[in-house]
């Protein structure tokens, strides 16, 4: 499944535009953060879910600045495992309409 989504936010990375700067990356690796620990609590529901696959990058130029090796150096998340365990969660609690959009 996460082959996937990389390989899914791969093939948009042609249509993106733009560049991801270190601004955005910040936000995103804040979201993600906050999301993440919601997520992963016991107690979590399909609103932390939603919430976390929300705050997922909304291009390949910005996936692989928060999660890849741009440029020969990690991403802030690149050693942090927050996708993958959280996939089978996010998949399950949000719309496939929703889910089909982001990752096209």
């Amino acid at each position: 499944m996460l082959t996937l989504l990389l390989a899914t936010f791969a093939a948009s990375s042609f249509a993106a535009t733009g560049e991801c700067d270190g601004q955005k990356v910040a936000s995103y690796v804040a979201e993600l953060r906050v999301a993440q620990r919601e997520l992963s609590d016991s107690s979590y529901g399909e609103d932390s879910a939603r919430k976390f696959f929300r705050a997922m990058p909304e291009s390949f130029s910005c996936f692989n600045e928060v999660f890849g090796y741009p440029r020969g150096t990690p991403g802030p998340l690149y050693f942090e495992p927050l996708l993958h365990p959280l996939f089978p969660q996010m998949v399950a609690a949000v719309p496939r309409a929703e889910f089909a959009h982001k990752l096209v």
